[in-house]
C-alpha cells in the first residue's frame, strides 16, 4: 500500500474507534476536537507547504517545454470533469443536493494527487514525459479546481440564508471572478517568486551554515506568506500564487541557493510530514462519518452502493476526456502515446487538496447552521463520498498501478541501457573484490574464512583465483609499497582451487591453466604475509612505554598537555563517525557507538581536570551498569525458561558442541537460544576493534600534523599524548586476546568476520549510492542494489550460525596470526583447551557456551557427557 493510504486507514480506525467506543478519555476527546477544525487553518497550514513542494520538485525544462499540455490537462478537462461529476451528483444521487452544491462536489473530486503515483513512477523508471504530464496536470488542475471550488462554494453557502455567508455570481460574473483569481494568483506569485530570488542572492556566503539555514528559512516564510497574501488578503487564488512562485523560484533561483542538498531533503521532510498529517486526519472524519454516530446523518449500505457507483463514473470519464483530448496532446509540447494515455487516465488518484476542501466545506456548514439543518446532513455525506473516492483511489488505483504500468511496457529497461547496467555491474563485483583484498590486509582480518563472506556478500560468490590475483595486482599499484601490508589469503585460496574453479584460467594470458605454478604466487603470498607478522611482532614491541610514567609527572598536568588531550578526544570523536559512515561501527548496534562516545565523554571531562587520557576505562564504567541489568534479565530469563540438553543428537544439529544453545520448546521442536557470554563478547568484540581502529586513525592524523609537516620530533607533551592513547589500545587488545583458549579465538574469529561482511556491505552501499549521484545509475536503478544490500546487511545482523554452508574444518590446520594483535599473539605450545592426553576437554569448558542448566537436567544427561 501507498503510505499515504496507510496513513488514511490509521486515521480511519482512530475515527472509528473514537465514535464507537464512546470513551471519555483524553486520547477520543483529542480525536474529536480534529473533526471541527477551522477551514480557514485547515488550508493555511497544509495547502502552501504541500504546493510549494511539489512545484519545487518540478524539472523546470520539460515543464516549459510540456506546458500547454499541462495547462489543456488542468483547465478545459478540469472544468468538464467538474460538469461531468456535478451531473452524477445532481441527477443520479437521491441526495437531493442542488446544483451549486453538485458543482462544488465536482470542482472537489477534480483536484487529483500524485504522491503515490509519482513515488511508483519513480521506483520503476517511467518516462520523464509520464511523470511530468502527471505531476504538472496535479499541479495546475489543484489551482484551477481550487479556484471553480471558491466560486460555487459561495454560491452553495448563500442559499444557507446566513447573513454575509456566500454570494451569487452571473455567468459573467463568474468568468470575471475566475480570472480575476487565476491571473491575480500568477502575478502575486511572480512577485513573490522574485522578492525571494533576491533574498537567495543576498545569502551568498555558501560556506556559512547559518546563512544555508536561513535560505531554508526564507523559502517556507515566502511560500506560507505569498498563500496568506494571495487568498485572504487579495482574494485571489492562494494555491497559483503559491504554485508560480514556487516553479519561479526552483528556474531561477536554484543557481543561488548554497546547499541545495539541504533545501531538497528540508522540503522532501515538510510535504512528508504534511501529508502524514492530512490523510491521518482525513482518514479521522471519515471514520467518524461512517461509523454512524447518533445524532448525526448515517453512512449505510445505499451509500456505500453510490460510492463504487461513482468510483466507476469518475473513471470512465476520466478515460473519455483524456483521449478526446488525444489528438491535441499528441502534437503539442512533448507529445505522448496510447499507453501513456491509458496510464494517466488511470493514475488520477484523489488525495491531499480534495480531503482539505471538503474538510473546510463540511465545517463551514457544521458552524452556520443549526443542528437540525439538512445542510449538515448534505455537507456529511459529500465528504462521505470524497474520502472514500481517496481511500478507493489510494487502495485500489495505488496498488495496482506498478503491474498495470509494467503490463503497458512503460516500465521497460532498453536494451541498450541494460548492457550499460550489467557494465555498471561487472565494475561493482570488482571494487568489491579490491575491498575484500583490502581488508584481508588487515591485522583484524587475518582469519577471515571466505565460506563465511561470500555466504553474507553473495556479490563474491563468483571470485575466481584469478579475480582474485588481479585484485591484489590493483593493490599493489594503488597503495604506497610503505603502508602496505600483505593479504592474508591462506583461508581464501582453499575455495578458489577446487575442480569448478580451476577452469577459470582459459589461457588468454598464456600460463597454462592446469600448470601448478598458477598456485606458487599465492603460496609465495602466503609466506611473506607469515614472515611480515612475525616480523611485526618484533618491531612493534615499543620500549617506548616504560618512558610514560616519567613523561607524565613532568608533563602530564601542564597546560599544553591538557590542550593536547582535548585535541586529541576531538580527533577520536572524528574518528568514530568515519568508522560510521564506512559500516565499521554499525549504528545497528547503538549499544556499542553510545558506550564509545560516552565513554570518550567523560574522558574528555577528566583530561579537562588535568587527568590523563582513559577513555577506555570510562567506557568500562559507561558499559557496567548496562551489563549488569542484562546479567540479572538473563539470569531471570534462564529461571522461568530452563534450558536442558537433548538425549540424543538432533539430525538438524551439525556439532554436538553446540547442542546446549538449543532448547525443546513442545514436542520435536527446537528453537535456538542465543547464548548470552558469545553475545557479551561479540559487544566486547566490535567495541574493542572500534577503539583500537579509531586510536590508530587518530594517532596517525596526530603524528602527521604535528611531526610530519614540520620535520620535529614529538614534544614531550606529544609524546605523553601518544604514549596514553597506546596504553589505552593495550587494554582494549586484551579483551580480543581474552584467555587465549582455542574457543575464544574461534568466537574472535567469528565475530570479526562478520565485522568484514557489514563493511563490504556498506562499501557495496556506497559505491552504489556514488554511481547514482554521479549521473551513472538512476534512482529507481540504484535503489534496487540498495534495497538488496540492505537485506543482506539486516540477515547479517541476525545471523547466529558458527559454521556456515561450504566451509572447511580449520581445526587441525596451522593456527595463524590474531589479527587484533598486529601481526598475531604468542601461542603457547599446547592449546589450553586440550588435555594433557591431546583430547578435548569437557564441552562445559568452553567459557564462551556455557549455559546454566536445572541440576535435573545435568545429571539425566551425565552419561552422555562422559561419553
Amino acid at each position: 500500500l501507498p503510505y499515504t493510504a496507510v496513513m488514511f486507514l490509521i486515521g480511519t480506525a482512530m475515527g472509528i474507534g473514537a465514535v464507537r467506543l464512546q470513551n471519555t478519555d483524553h486520547l477520543t476527546e483529542s480525536v474529536l476536537m480534529w473533526d471541527m477544525i477551522d477551514s480557514e487553518v485547515l488550508l493555511l497550514v497544509f495547502l502552501p507547504g504541500l504546493i510549494f513542494s511539489d512545484a519545487f520538485g518540478l524539472n523546470v525544462h520539460l515543464f516549459q517545454v510540456g506546458l500547454w499540455q499541462c495547462v489543456n490537462f488542468a483547465f478545459p478537462m478540469v472544468l468538464a470533469g467538474t460538469c461531468l461529476t456535478a451531473l452524477v451528483a445532481f441527477f443520479i444521487f437521491p441526495y437531493g443536493w442542488s446544483w451549486n452544491l453538485s458543482m462544488t462536489f465536482g470542482a472537489i473530486l477534480s483536484a487529483s494527487d500524485p504522491v503515490a503515483v509519482s513515488a511508483l513512477l519513480n521506483e520503476v523508471g517511467a518516462p520523464p514525459r509520464l511523470k511530468l504530464h502527471i505531476s504538472g496536470e496535479s499541479l495546475l488542475n489543484d489551482g484551477s479546481a481550487m479556484v471553480f471550488y471558491m466560486i460555487f462554494s459561495e454560491m452553495f453557502l448563500s442559499e444557507l440564508g446566513v447573513p454575509d455567508l456566500g454570494k451569487l455570481y452571473t455567468t459573467g460574473e463568474g468568468f470575471a471572478l475566475f480570472f480575476r483569481m487565476s491571473l491575480g494568483g500568477v502575478a502575486i506569485g511572480l512577485a513573490a517568486g522574485l522578492a525571494l530570488v533576491f533574498f537567495l542572492w543576498i545569502l551568498n556566503r555558501r560556506l556559512n551554515s547559518e546563512e544555508n539555514v536561513l535560505q531554508v528559512a526564507a523559502t517556507i516564510t515566502m511560500a506560507y506568506l505569498t498563500y496568506y497574501v494571495s487568498d485572504p488578503v487579495c482574494g485571489t487564488s492562494g494555491v497559483i500564487a503559491t504554485l508560480t512562485c514556487g516553479v519561479f523560484t526552483r528556474a531561477f533561483g536554484a543557481g543561488l541557493i548554497n546547499d541545495l542538498e539541504l533545501m531538497e531533503n528540508f522540503w522532501s521532510l515538510v510535504e512528508h510530514l504534511l501529508n502524514t498529517l492530512l490523510f491521518a486526519l482525513g482518514g479521522v472524519v471519515w471514520g467518524t462519518i461512517i461509523a454512524n454516530p447518533p445524532g448525526e446523518p448515517r453512512f449505510g449500505s445505499k451509500d456505500w452502493g453510490y460510492l463504487f457507483l461513482l468510483y466507476v463514473m469518475l473513471h470512465a470519464y476520466r478515460f473519455f476526456l483524456i483521449f478526446a483530448n488525444y489528438p491535441i496532446t499528441a502534437n503539442i509540447g512533448l507529445g505522448t502515446n496510447w499507453r501513456e494515455a491509458i496510464f494517466q487516465s488511470f493514475g488520477g488518484l484523489r488525495g491531499a487538496v480534495g480531503i482539505s476542501l471538503a474538510i473546510a466545506i463540511d465545517n463551514l456548514v457544521w458552524e452556520a447552521t443549526t443542528e437540525a439543518s439538512r445542510y449538515r446532513e448534505m455537507t456529511r455525506t459529500l465528504f462521505g463520498m470524497i474520502g472514500g473516492i481517496a481511500f478507493l483511489t489510494l487502495v485500489i488505483n495505488g496498488t495496482t498501478a506498478g503491474p498495470i504500468l509494467r503490463k503497458l511496457g512503460l516500465a521497460d529497461i532498453p536494451a541498450v541501457r541494460q548492457k550499460l547496467i550489467d557494465r555498471y555491474n561487472k565494475r561493482f563485483k570488482e571494487t568489491l573484490v579490491d575491498s575484500f583484498v583490502d581488508g584481508l590486509s588487515d591485522p583484524r582480518f587475518r582469519n577471515v574464512d571466505f565460506a563465511l563472506v561470500k555466504h553474507h556478500v553473495p556479490y563474491l560468490e563468483d571470485l575466481t583465483l584469478e579475480g582474485l590475483r588481479d585484485a591484489i595486482e590493483r593493490q599493489e599499484g594503488r597503495v604506497a609499497p610503505n603502508k602496505r601490508k600483505m593479504p592474508c589469503i591462506q583461508n581464501t585460496i582453499p575455495y578458489l582451487t577446487d575442480e569448478d574453479k580451476t577452469d577459470s584460467n582459459d589461457g588468454k594470458d598464456g600460463r597454462d591453466p592446469e600448470s601448478p605454478n598458477d598456485l606458487s604466487w599465492a603460496t609465495e603470498m602466503i609466506r611473506r604475509a607469515e614472515r611480515e607478522a612475525k616480523e611485526s611482532l618484533i618491531t612493534k614491541s615499543d620500549h617506548a612505554m616504560d618512558d610514560l610514567p616519567a613523561l607524565q609527572e613532568s608533563e602530564g598536568s601542564s597546560d599544553t598537555t591538557k590542550e593536547l588531550r582535548l585535541i586529541y578526544a576531538e580527533m577520536l570523536s572524528y574518528s568514530y563517525q568515519v568508522l560510521i559512515e564506512h559500516g565499521e561501527l554499525d549504528t545497528r548496534e547503538g549499544f556499542v557507538a553510545y558506550v564509545l562516545e560516552e565513554g570518550l565523554q567523560f574522558a574528555s571531562d577528566n583530561a579537562n581536570r588535568g587527568r590523563p587520557l582513559d577513555d577506555w576505562d570510562m567506557s568500562e564504567v559507561v558499559r557496567k551498569p548496562w551489563r549488569d541489568l542484562a546479567k540479572r534479565a538473563v539470569d531471570r530469563t534462564r529461571k522461568v525458561v530452563p534450558v536442558r540438553r537433548r538425549k540424543t543428537a538432533d539430525p538438524r544439529l551439525k556439532y554436538k558442541k553446540y547442542h546446549h544453545l538449543w532448547r525443546e520448546m513442545g514436542t520435536g521442536h527446537l528453537e535456538f537460544m542465543v547464548n548470552s557470554n558469545f553475545e557479551k563478547l561479540r559487544y566486547d568484540v566490535h567495541r574493542a576493534l572500534a577503539f583500537v581502529k579509531a586510536h590508530k586513525m587518530a594517532e596517525s592524523r596526530f603524528i602527521e600534523e604535528f611531526v610530519e609537516g614540520s620535520g620535529e620530533e614529538l614534544s614531550p607533551s606529544e609524546k605523553v599524548v601518544v604514549l596514553e592513547s597506546r596504553a589505552e589500545v593495550s587494554k582494549a587488545r586484551a579483551v580480543l586476546e581474552g584467555d587465549g583458549t582455542r574457543t575464544h579465538r574461534k568466537d574472535v574469529e567469528i565475530i570479526t568476520s562478520h565485522l568484514l561482511c557489514q563493511m563490504l556491505l556498506n562499501k557495496a552501499a556506497s559505491y552504489i549510492s556514488g554511481l547514482a549521484e554521479g549521473g551513472l545509475l538512476k534512482a529507481q536503478e540504484a535503489s534496487h542494489y540498495v534495497e538488496e544490500i540492505e537485506e543482506h546487511l539486516v540477515a547479517l545482523s541476525r545471523c547466529s550460525q558458527h559454521r556456515h554452508p561450504g566451509e572447511k574444518n580449520r581445526d587441525d590446520e596451522k593456527d595463524v596470526d590474531d589479527g587484533w594483535k598486529e601481526g598475531g599473539t604468542q601461542r603457547s605450545g599446547e592449546d589450553s583447551n586440550k588435555t594433557k592426553e591431546g583430547g578435548e576437554k569437557p564441552e562445559q569448558a568452553d567459557a564462551a557456551f556455557v549455559v546454566e542448566e536445572p541440576k535435573e537436567a545435568a545429571l539425566e544427561n551425565e552419561d552422555e557427557r562422559s561419553a
